[in-house]
């Protein structure tokens, strides 16, 4: 392993661990779960690749634990997105969009595997799959993240979140941006940009951990909301609904009540 794939692991790693500290000392892992899990995967993970030192066991670590990784992101991402997302599209999207969009970049991934890998071993096939499904993620990831900024620039009411949600969807996405760009310059034009691919995607992990770092140091101040909020307005309406639901079940009952007696 070389120097700098030494450091690309460590200093993440480290910054995390840091992360991980703020998380259990302020019990944040009951609001962010999903991004607890990741980010206490990236601290294991981090320790594999580097005890993994043979450069054919390195490579299949890298690119088994990155697609879980991309899996893991995604999902972290959704979870802090989810309110609004359905709050403006409803369970379409949580129900199926993203499975069919997850399946869509599998398929794509199994596709590239079989019929395009970049040699003729069990090995190429694997790293192409792999370098597919990991595209394809980084993709999505970016589209959410385009959402969001969509959503949080819509007007006349824009989508307000704390500087935590903010710290966690603005390290995904600008992480997801600057790999994706990565990939595709590797995809489109070969290893003549190996360079780029193999300085960017730990650049921009590192700056993904520095950008949640800063966002969790300090406790997040009370977040006052706008009274037409849709996260508020949805939550307003669920629960005059369920009251109005009860009672109408409880007049029922006394009306039953009165023409049994």
């Amino acid at each position: 392993m070389s120097a700098f794939a030494f450091l690309s692991n460590l200093v993440p790693a480290v910054l995390q661990l840091a992360l991980l500290m703020i998380f259990v000392r302020r019990r944040l892992y009951r609001e962010f779960l999903l991004f607890f899990a990741y980010t206490l995967y990236s601290i294991l993970v981090s320790a594999l690749r580097l005890w993994s030192m043979t450069p054919v066991a390195f490579f299949v670590v890298y690119w088994t634990t990155e697609m879980i990784y991309g899996l893991l992101a995604l999902l972290a991402i959704l979870e802090v997105f989810r309110p609004t997302l359905e709050s403006y599209f409803g369970h379409l999207w949580s129900r199926w969009v993203l499975p069919l969009a997850l399946l869509i970049v599998s398929l794509i991934s199994l596709w590239r595997a079989a019929y395009h890998p970049m040699g003729h071993t069990k090995m190429a096939r694997f790293a192409a799959g792999s370098y597919a499904f990991m595209l394809g993620v980084l993709c999505l990831e970016v589209i959410v993240f385009a959402v969001c900024l969509r959503l949080r620039s819509r007007r006349p009411y824009p989508v307000r979140w704390g500087r935590y949600r903010l710290g966690i969807i603005a390290g995904f996405g600008l992480s997801a941006c600057a790999s994706a760009s990565a990939y595709l310059v590797r995809f489109i034009f070969g290893s003549r940009f190996e360079a780029v691919f193999h300085y960017v995607l730990p650049g921009a992990y590192i700056g993904a951990t520095l950008i949640w770092l800063i966002a969790f140091f300090k406790p997040e101040p009370p977040l006052i909301r706008n009274p037409t909020d849709p996260d508020m307005l949805r939550r307003a309406t669920d629960s005059l609904t369920e009251a109005t639901e009860e009672a109408r079940k409880d007049l029922g009952f006394r009306m039953n009540c009165l023409f049994w007696l």
